[in-house]
């Protein structure tokens, strides 16, 4: 018998206190989400996450758990195109990252050269209001961009 992730009540309070039921497959996944620390993540790596630790859910499941969380507050979506979305646990996060090459989303550190630029520009406004996400392609096949720098 699978068990929720630990630790159970602070899941079920995050839920609740939002006003979403906390159901075994939201536990289970909001689990899989937060036990990895903060990150961007598809829609379908979760649901491969979910199938490789036993989770019995449907892909239907994973979509409709995160977008319930986007709309609670729980987890930010950043739409690239019609077809991509990520959901991001960091909900105060400004700057992203997008390889289009690779399919990878990345946090920007805070200190990354003209972003405290560009918001000091915007008037500093609070964590939430505003999203930078930088997209970047790699020229002449060179491997694909990082904020780690080349690579």
């Amino acid at each position: 018998m699978l068990t929720p992730p630990r630790p159970l009540g602070a899941t079920v309070r995050c839920l609740r206190g939002v006003g979403l039921k906390a159901t075994r497959q939201r536990l289970m996944l909001l689990g899989l989400l937060l036990g990895r620390g903060n990150r961007p993540v598809t829609a379908d790596e979760l649901f491969q996450q979910a199938l490789e630790a036993g989770i019995p859910v449907s892909r239907a499941t994973v979509y409709n758990t995160l977008h319930a969380l986007v709309r609670h507050g729980l987890l930010r979506a950043i739409t690239i195109d019609s077809e991509r979305t990520w959901f991001d646990t960091d909900t105060a996060h400004i700057g992203r990252l997008y390889c289009e090459d690779s399919g990878r989303m990345e946090h920007l550190p805070p200190d990354t050269p003209g972003l405290k630029e560009l918001l000091r520009h915007l008037g500093d406004p609070p964590p939430g209001r505003v999203e930078v996400l930088v997209r970047v392609r790699a020229e002449g096949g060179g491997g694909a961009p990082s904020v780690t720098g080349p690579g």
